[in-house]
C-alpha cells in the first residue's frame, strides 16, 4: 500500500509541474533553461565566461564573434547582445540573456546574464 501510495504522489506531483509548466507563459523552463534562446554564431559559453572585465572590442570579437546586435547606450557606450528570444517554436519560454556592455575606450565593462521573461 505505502507502495501504491508513493506512485501515486509523484504522479500528481510531477502533472502538476508539467501543467505549470503548460500554463505558464514566458516561464523558466529548469530542465532545459535555453529552450527558447538563439545564440550567434560562433557563441560559445566557456569563452563568455572566460572573458574579463577590460578586454577590447578585438578580443571579444576574435573569441566569441559578431554578436547578433549592438545597441549605441548613450552616446558612448553599446550593449551587444550574444542571444536572441524566439527558438522554440511550439511554445514561448524565457530565454537567457548574454550581453557583453562595451564602454567608450571599447572595453567590456560589464558581463551580463539575464533571464528575459519577455
Amino acid at each position: 500500500m505505502r507502495i501504491f501510495v508513493t506512485l501515486v504522489i509523484a504522479a500528481v506531483c510531477s502533472y502538476c509541474f508539467l501543467l505549470g509548466q503548460v500554463i505558464s507563459i514566458e516561464g523558466y523552463y529548469p530542465l532545459q533553461p535555453d529552450i527558447d534562446t538563439y545564440y550567434a554564431p560562433g557563441y560559445n559559453e566557456k569563452v563568455l565566461n572566460s572573458l574579463k572585465i577590460g578586454n577590447d572590442t578585438s578580443e571579444i570579437i576574435k573569441k566569441l564573434g559578431q554578436p547578433f546586435s549592438k545597441q549605441k547606450i548613450g552616446s558612448t557606450r553599446q550593449l551587444w547582445y550574444y542571444t536572441s528570444d524566439g527558438k522554440c517554436k511550439t511554445d514561448d519560454y524565457a530565454w537567457l540573456g548574454r550581453e557583453l556592455m562595451i564602454n567608450d575606450q571599447g572595453k567590456i565593462s560589464s558581463i551580463n546574464r539575464p533571464v528575459h521573461y519577455d
